[in-house]
Protein backbone atom coordinates (compact mmCIF):
# COMPACT_ATOMS: atom_id res chain seq x y z
CA UNK A 1 0.00 0.00 0.00
CA UNK A 2 0.90 3.73 -0.32
CA UNK A 3 2.96 4.38 3.04
CA UNK A 4 4.94 7.71 2.26
CA UNK A 5 4.28 10.64 -0.03
CA UNK A 6 7.14 11.87 -2.72
CA UNK A 7 8.10 14.43 -0.48
CA UNK A 8 9.04 12.08 2.47
CA UNK A 9 6.21 12.64 4.62
CA UNK A 10 4.43 9.38 6.01
CA UNK A 11 1.11 8.93 4.45
CA UNK A 12 -0.49 9.08 8.77
CA UNK A 13 1.35 12.32 8.99
CA UNK A 14 0.00 13.45 5.54
CA UNK A 15 -4.10 12.49 6.47
CA UNK A 16 -3.47 13.98 10.06
CA UNK A 17 -2.18 17.47 8.80
CA UNK A 18 -5.22 17.24 6.17
CA UNK A 19 -7.83 16.68 8.77
CA UNK A 20 -6.67 19.89 10.99
CA UNK A 21 -6.80 21.91 7.54
CA UNK A 22 -9.96 20.53 6.75
CA UNK A 23 -11.49 21.38 10.38
CA UNK A 24 -9.66 24.82 10.82
CA UNK A 25 -11.49 25.73 7.33
CA UNK A 26 -14.86 24.42 8.53
CA UNK A 27 -14.49 26.39 11.34
CA UNK A 28 -13.59 29.39 9.57
CA UNK A 29 -16.54 29.01 7.28
CA UNK A 30 -18.70 30.05 9.94
CA UNK A 31 -17.63 32.87 10.51
CA UNK A 32 -19.52 35.98 9.69
CA UNK A 33 -16.35 38.79 9.18
CA UNK A 34 -17.17 41.88 10.54
CA UNK A 35 -20.41 41.75 11.03
CA UNK A 36 -19.89 39.77 14.41
CA UNK A 37 -17.24 42.21 16.23
CA UNK A 38 -16.69 39.54 19.06
CA UNK A 39 -16.06 36.59 16.84
CA UNK A 40 -14.00 38.59 14.50
CA UNK A 41 -11.65 39.37 17.79
CA UNK A 42 -11.67 35.78 18.20
CA UNK A 43 -10.59 34.97 14.78
CA UNK A 44 -7.68 37.57 14.81
CA UNK A 45 -6.39 36.05 18.22
CA UNK A 46 -6.17 32.33 17.10
CA UNK A 47 -4.99 33.00 13.87
CA UNK A 48 -2.05 34.43 15.91
CA UNK A 49 -1.77 31.48 17.94
CA UNK A 50 -1.65 29.46 15.03
CA UNK A 51 0.91 31.46 13.16
CA UNK A 52 3.28 30.83 15.90
CA UNK A 53 2.48 27.18 16.28
CA UNK A 54 3.47 26.94 12.78
CA UNK A 55 6.65 28.79 13.55
CA UNK A 56 7.36 27.05 16.60
CA UNK A 57 7.15 23.61 14.85
CA UNK A 58 9.74 25.06 12.04
CA UNK A 59 12.61 25.65 15.01
CA UNK A 60 11.35 22.87 16.79
CA UNK A 61 11.70 20.25 13.82
CA UNK A 62 15.21 21.95 12.44
CA UNK A 63 16.71 23.41 15.37
CA UNK A 64 16.49 21.05 18.72
CA UNK A 65 17.85 18.17 17.19
CA UNK A 66 18.05 16.14 21.13
CA UNK A 67 14.23 15.09 20.37
CA UNK A 68 13.38 12.29 18.74
CA UNK A 69 11.18 13.79 15.39
CA UNK A 70 8.06 12.80 16.45
CA UNK A 71 8.15 14.52 19.64
CA UNK A 72 9.31 17.64 17.99
CA UNK A 73 6.84 17.82 15.41
CA UNK A 74 3.80 17.00 18.48
CA UNK A 75 5.34 19.13 21.37
CA UNK A 76 4.70 22.72 19.71
CA UNK A 77 1.70 21.06 17.70
CA UNK A 78 -0.04 20.12 21.09
CA UNK A 79 0.64 23.24 22.90
CA UNK A 80 -0.28 25.31 20.22
CA UNK A 81 -3.52 23.46 19.98
CA UNK A 82 -4.29 24.15 23.28
CA UNK A 83 -3.58 27.44 23.30
CA UNK A 84 -5.82 27.54 20.29
CA UNK A 85 -8.88 26.14 21.91
CA UNK A 86 -8.37 27.58 25.23
CA UNK A 87 -8.36 31.03 23.72
CA UNK A 88 -11.58 30.15 21.73
CA UNK A 89 -13.55 28.66 25.04
CA UNK A 90 -12.57 31.92 27.01
CA UNK A 91 -13.31 34.69 24.21
CA UNK A 92 -15.75 32.51 22.15
CA UNK A 93 -18.83 33.92 24.31
CA UNK A 94 -17.66 37.85 24.77
CA UNK A 95 -20.05 40.38 23.36
CA UNK A 96 -18.58 43.43 21.95
CA UNK A 97 -21.28 46.42 22.51
CA UNK A 98 -22.85 47.63 18.84
CA UNK A 99 -21.46 51.13 18.55
CA UNK A 100 -21.41 53.09 15.15
CA UNK A 101 -17.42 52.58 14.90
CA UNK A 102 -17.93 48.57 15.50
CA UNK A 103 -21.58 48.16 14.13
CA UNK A 104 -22.01 45.90 11.17
CA UNK A 105 -20.89 47.18 7.82
CA UNK A 106 -23.38 48.35 5.57
CA UNK A 107 -24.88 45.27 3.17
CA UNK A 108 -23.05 42.62 5.81
CA UNK A 109 -25.79 39.93 6.61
Amino acid sequence: GLTSTPFGVSFQEGALYGTLGLWLAGAHARWRGPSDPARWQVEHLTSVLAAYTVVWLFITFLYITVLPQTARVLIPAALGTMAILWARRRFEGRRVPQTPATGPLPGAA
